[in-house]
């Protein structure tokens, strides 16, 4: 009984996680993109005993994914191929929402806002959105790990997992 009680204290206050986060392009994304890696910085407030505000600032790079072509001049004919990199691409996201614990570890949360992808030969500031399942790990170091799904502009969507420390 001590673990949970000690537990809502945690909740109860203001805290700052950092973490690091991957990911795996999803749908259109995932023909240029594979898997990306990041970090991210979330701030909470308790509005209630088991519900929160949140504010994230996250950074991924997703990788690049290789290509290969190959072409024919005429049917039977003579023909060659052409291989290559799609450029990898930064994503910036900023956003704000709600925790809600569903009981003593296990929480979910949905957040909104913006997303800059910058990458290749050209940026794009999109809205952003995303949704993730967690648990709380109740140590002498609080942590969490979290499965997300996040969505980005036209659309570009990832999967991913975050691990947090809460400072």
């Amino acid at each position: 009984m001590q673990a949970v009680s000690q537990q809502n204290k945690v909740i109860r206050r203001p805290s700052i996680q950092v973490g690091a986060q991957a990911s795996l392009a999803v749908g259109d994304l995932a023909e240029t993109n594979g898997a990306g890696l990041g970090a991210h910085v979330l701030g909470t407030y308790p509005v209630a005993k088991s519900t929160s505000l949140t504010g994230r600032l996250s950074y991924t790079y997703l990788f690049g994914k290789k290509y290969s072509h190959d072409y024919y001049v005429d049917p039977g004919g003579s023909g060659g191929s052409y291989s290559g990199k799609y450029d990898g691409m930064s994503d910036i996201g900023l956003t704000v929402g709600a925790r809600q614990h569903l009981n003593d570890n296990w929480f979910a949360g949905l957040e909104g806002g913006l997303c800059f992808d910058l990458g290749g030969e050209h940026s794009e500031t999109a809205g952003m959105g995303s949704v993730e399942v967690g648990y709380d790990i109740w140590t002498k170091l609080a942590q969490s790990i979290a499965l997300y799904f996040g969505l980005c502009g036209d659309p570009k969507i990832q999967i991913g997992l975050r691990y947090s420390i809460r400072l």
